[in-house]
């Protein structure tokens, strides 16, 4: 895996195309930690958007129905050819109405050319329209939305996460593997009505411990 994702970067640093987002290589470390918590069949049907490097883990692990997407990214694309993973462009995607029990992801969080546009936003509200019923969305984003939930774009993904089952919160440990200039984390959504609190591990009065919370989007 690590010389998948050295050659991923190389790829990413001598296209000729500008790739779209500057999205870095998410550390293997912090994919395998975000995976131990999906719990999915091998044979469940997975996305993986915007991180060739996720979809090599899958692959390893023994998932066998993979798909690698982004937003129109030669890059992405090629470097799945070179790998021998199965690309399709987000529009297809949506085009076909396609459906995934198992959609994961770290997005670009902002555009380089206009950086208050939070692309990660809609891309998540996107990416939820893709699971299938019960199934789950996973992301690595910034915490932004638990912060400002009520805040003007983050108020459809408190929506979303008070409105279905969000399962797990992690606002501590992505951080100690890259710095993007904010605070990031990962969470885990299910595509069903909430029926239980949601475990979040975050830093409580100094002391860095899970909690089950009752999140209402608040």
């Amino acid at each position: 895996i690590d010389l998948h994702l050295s050659a991923i970067e190389k790829l990413r640093s001598r296209s000729p195309e500008k790739f779209r987002y500057n999205q870095p290589v998410t550390p293997q470390p912090l994919i395998e930690e975000v995976t131990s918590h999906i719990v999915a069949d091998k044979t469940a049907s997975v996305l993986v958007l915007f991180t060739v490097e996720w979809a090599l883990y899958l692959r390893k692990l023994g998932f066998t129905d993979i798909v690698v997407s982004a937003d129109n990214d030669p890059i992405t694309a090629n470097a799945c050819s070179v790998f021998g993973l199965r690309y399709q462009d987000i529009s297809e995607i949506e085009k076909n109405k396609m459906k995934f029990d198992v959609v994961v992801g770290n997005p670009p969080y902002q555009d380089p050319q206009t950086p208050s546009r939070k692309v990660w936003v809609e891309i998540l509200l996107k990416s939820f329209n893709l699971v299938n019923r019960n199934g789950i969305l996973c992301m690595i984003t910034p915490n932004s939305w638990i912060v400002r939930p009520d805040g003007q774009k983050f108020k459809k993904v408190s929506k979303l996460f008070s409105d279905h089952q969000l399962k797990f919160v992690n606002l501590v440990d992505p951080n100690s593997y890259f710095a993007v200039g904010e605070d990031i984390g990962y969470w885990i959504v299910e595509a069903t009505p909430r029926y239980k609190p949601t475990i979040v591990y975050a830093e409580w009065n100094g002391i860095c411990e899970s909690k089950e919370i009752d999140f209402c989007g608040e």
